[in-house]
């Protein structure tokens, strides 16, 4: 009678063993997949490539490049010289001139030599200027070699040759400033033509790129302005490097591609050629990156953010920030780890996947603004030629945009924030200024096109 009434405890023990080794084996098995999801996004060195199925990243020859990196040892200051934002901090000649006293006699002659090589180069190639192709319709993660800093520093010191040249020949430091949005330009269609497509840091090198020569085109104007015919000219070129470049929704199409592009390679790879920083993955992380799981967070971050490069500043801008609030709850959800985060335990390819995406997808908050930004800046390059060429052939200030436009054969640029008409204020010289990116007139984000830095 007792022993009916009495817990079978081998029973309870059995019980126990079994779930504790079903925990134990779970368990290692989400641990096996976050490993696999970490090393995924880590680039590999010899004894695996960063994808499988990837080539190893060579450097490629970069001919407008190759040879023009700063051969000068310039000072950090000097590097650094250039201002980082429109309308502010604005670099004035007696400051530029007090450093590049610093270089001394000898690094003045290889700027020499560099600048004639860079005037010649420029010339060979704006004569076949590449058109960006899209991405290519599978992406193959890792495979773009990475010259980023040698890329944005010899844009430095390109941009800082052509105001060496300024007070010597005008005309040849303007062609020399046409060096950086080559060389944007190139970085571009290179990187879109290739099995990765256009990263989003290369975009962003290619914006820092141009957001610098258009910085240094409207300092050097405002002291050493273009004579009509060469004015037109110029500003044709600016209007190209516009409207030919890479879109940024381009470069987040390419970011989307990445993960649908690793698990088409891991369903026609072989088990056996998989190595994931000197790992065997296992199927778990297929079923981590299956469409019908890896779709919908697509969708509702890199597709909102693609939707809004098209859209409207304001309205691009709003849906940029509803996303990027998205995106930090997400961070904050697997940053914060939480009992509510236990049921994710039985879906660990779910939990993986999230948090996969709290750590890869970029917050584009500010990206979008910049990008705005830049294009305004370069178009402020064009109307400031205009406004400073008509100067030199009337001796005097137009009195409006319609009677700057009528003298410039074309139609002028309108604001991109709000697109309407830019803000003209009659003086002389006159204030023409963008509304900037709170849209807001007589705010202090105002950028002012003409008299530059104002």
């Amino acid at each position: 009678r007792w022993s009916m009434k009495a817990p079978n405890w081998k029973v309870i023990l059995a019980g126990f063993l079994f779930i504790s080794c079903l925990f134990l084996i779970h368990g290692y098995r989400v641990y096996e997949l976050f490993r696999d999801i970490v090393a995924m996004q880590t680039p590999i060195g010899p004894g695996g490539s960063a994808m499988p199925g990837s080539p190893t990243p060579v450097p490629a020859p970069f001919p407008l490049l190759d040879g023009l990196k700063p051969r000068i040892r310039l000072p950090y200051t000097l590097i650094n010289l250039l201002p980082t934002t429109y309308g502010k901090d604005l670099l004035s000649s007696a400051s530029f001139t007090q450093k590049v006293q610093e270089l001394g006699n000898p690094q003045e002659a290889d700027a020499e030599r560099d600048s004639r090589e860079l005037l010649s180069r420029v010339k060979m190639h704006m004569a076949s200027i590449p058109v960006i192709p899209p991405n290519p319709p599978i992406i193959v993660f890792g495979s773009n070699p990475s010259r980023y800093r040698e890329i944005r520093e010899t844009g430095k010191y390109w941009v800082i040759l052509a105001r060496l040249m300024a007070p010597k020949n005008r005309q040849d430091a303007w062609n020399m400033l046409t060096g950086p949005f080559l060389l944007a330009h190139q970085l571009e269609a290179r990187e879109a033509g290739g099995p990765s497509g256009l990263s989003l840091i290369g975009k962003m090198i290619a914006l820092a790129l141009r957001r610098m020569a258009s910085i240094a085109c409207m300092e050097i104007l405002s002291e050493f302005p273009l004579e009509p015919v060469f004015a037109r000219e110029f500003a044709a070129r600016i209007e190209l490097f516009e409207t030919q470049a890479a879109s940024l929704s381009q470069a987040i199409g390419a970011e989307k591609g990445i993960l649908p592009g690793i698990y088409r390679e891991l369903e026609v790879t072989p088990p056996s050629e998989i190595v994931l920083k000197y790992r065997r993955p296992l199927n778990g992380i297929r079923r981590c990156l299956e469409p019908t799981r890896l779709n919908p967070l697509l969708e509702k971050f890199h597709g909102r953010y693609e939707k809004a490069c098209g859209l409207p500043f304001a309205k691009g801008q709003r849906l940029c920030s509803e996303v990027a609030t998205d995106l930090e709850l997400l961070s904050d959800k697997w940053g914060a780890p939480s009992i509510d985060l236990l049921p994710y335990f039985f879906r660990p390819e779910d939990a993986a996947l999230e948090f996969l995406f709290s750590l890869s997808v970029p917050n584009l908050r500010k990206v979008l603004e910049q990008e705005f930004l830049l294009i305004m800046q370069m178009r402020g390059v064009r109307i400031g030629l205009a406004a400073n060429a008509f100067y030199l052939e009337k001796k005097e200030w137009p009195k409006s945009l319609p009677q700057l436009e009528t003298w410039w054969g074309k139609p002028l640029p309108q604001d991109v924030f709000i697109n309407a008409p830019l803000q003209f204020i009659s003086g002389s010289p006159p204030q023409i200024k963008s509304v900037g990116p709170d849209i807001l007139p007589g705010t202090g984000d105002d950028l002012t096109i003409v008299p530059y830095g104002l």
